[in-house]
């Protein structure tokens, strides 16, 4: 089964993503700068908790956004098919994919808690109180790829990304309810801790029904985004136009 784990990251660490977290990353230690720069009263809209609030909200956004496409390319070139012609067990395509997931979940999460660290640290209100917010951040994380996942055993791909769009909205009102509103009469540390004890159990009841789906009925028949398609032929009807005008002005000269 580790190959397989190995052949999802692999599929997962592409290229743009590394340059999608190397902006993320810059951007992020320049919100940290700006506040250290400016100082938690002088404007507003640079308070810590909303800096934080922000790195929370483009971590996720990179975990969805990445998932969506890694997704989209699987469906679109057949890759449950294909792994089914491999000497392995359709259960274990699953626990792969349910693994390398959780994997770079766990990257995206020391990335954020390091951006989060250096925001308390800067502004001199760090301590293990403050800084375990980051927990309700991984719960939410958790809950964002259960739910991706869960759908995409269940219909063979994410079908223009609705539910993952869904599932980041219904993560930002959480992030923003639970982790700055911060409701009254409930400890930090035990609703942070209830949160993300919440959402592992949610992830093992989605791999849990992920396998027993497959088990029972197989995998789903991928199917292409509609609009991907679109977007292909329109590329491709580009690419042939492009080459007739060139043939047309080397034939002229």
């Amino acid at each position: 089964m580790w190959p397989l784990i190995r052949r999802e990251l692999d599929g997962m660490v592409t290229i743009s993503l590394k340059k999608s977290f190397q902006t993320y990353t810059v951007f992020g230690l320049v919100l940290v700068l700006l506040m250290w720069l400016f100082g938690p009263s002088a404007i507003d809209y640079l308070e810590k908790d909303l800096i934080s609030l922000l790195i929370f909200l483009i971590g996720m956004l990179s975990a969805g956004m990445n998932m969506l496409s890694v997704m989209e390319d699987d469906a679109a070139s057949k890759q449950l098919a294909f792994l089914q012609t491999l000497p392995v067990r359709e259960s274990d395509i699953v626990h792969a994919k349910f693994l390398s997931t959780l994997l770079l979940g766990g990257f995206i999460f020391v990335w954020v808690s390091v951006l989060v660290s250096a925001n308390l640290v800067i502004n001199d209100v760090w301590t293990i109180e403050s800084w375990m917010v980051v927990f309700l951040f991984l719960a939410v994380l958790v809950l964002l790829m259960a739910g991706n996942l869960l759908w995409y055993f269940c219909r063979g791909g994410l079908h223009n990304g609705w539910m993952n769009y869904l599932l980041l909205v219904a993560g930002a009102l959480v992030l923003l309810y639970l982790g700055f509103y911060r409701p009254s009469g409930i400890s930090q540390p035990f609703l942070y801790g209830m949160s993300l004890g919440f959402s592992v159990l949610a992830y093992l009841i989605c791999w849990w029904a992920a396998t027993t789906r497959v088990n029972k009925k197989g995998f789903p028949k991928e199917v292409d985004d509609p609009e991907r398609e679109k977007m292909k032929e329109h590329a491709e009807e580009l690419k042939r136009r492009y080459a007739e005008r060139q043939s047309e002005k080397n034939h002229g000269k």
